[in-house]
């Protein structure tokens, strides 16, 4: 998924201090989304769990996108 819909989703999950759970399975998420989410997620504090089953990215470069969110 590279699209500005996403990318506004992304700034919202930054800053979101409520969700602790998101599904994301089944997206088709790719690797820019990816990116995306990734930064997203070292802004979020309050999310615990993440579902990313089923994503593009996680056939490619998937361990990058781990790496990087979990800095």
């Amino acid at each position: 998924m590279n699209s500005p819909a996403f990318s506004v989703f992304c700034d919202a999950l930054a800053d979101n201090k409520t969700l602790i759970e998101l599904d994301l399975r089944n997206n088709d998420i790719n690797h820019v989304g990816g990116s995306e989410l990734a930064s997203a997620l070292k802004r979020n504090t309050t999310l615990r769990a993440l579902g990313m089953h089923l994503n593009i990215l996680l056939t490619k470069n998937s361990s990058d996108f781990y790496r990087s969110s979990l800095e």
